[in-house]
């Protein structure tokens, strides 16, 4: 419910190719931290982990680094 939510949030104040940076972002981060908890026995690999945290995180790291990320998918989108 709420995952969604916030991602339509960011939908809605991201422009279209920095959501997709938001939501990438937010997937990386989760994975990598799922890894690190089940690595050092924290979490097993049947352990809820809620992602709005990370869609949070991916939205501000996305925001704070938006003229970058815009230089980049414009360089990209134009190869």
């Amino acid at each position: 419910g709420g995952d969604v939510k916030m991602s339509y949030c960011l939908a809605v104040w991201l422009p279209y190719p920095l959501i997709t940076a938001a939501i990438t972002i937010a997937v990386l981060s989760a994975v990598l931290t799922g890894i690190f908890l089940i690595k050092y026995h924290k979490a097993s690999i049947t352990t809820p982990m809620p992602f709005g945290p990370f869609l949070s995180l991916g939205g501000s790291i996305t925001f704070l680094l938006s003229e970058e990320l815009m230089r980049i998918t414009n360089y990209w989108c134009i190869l």
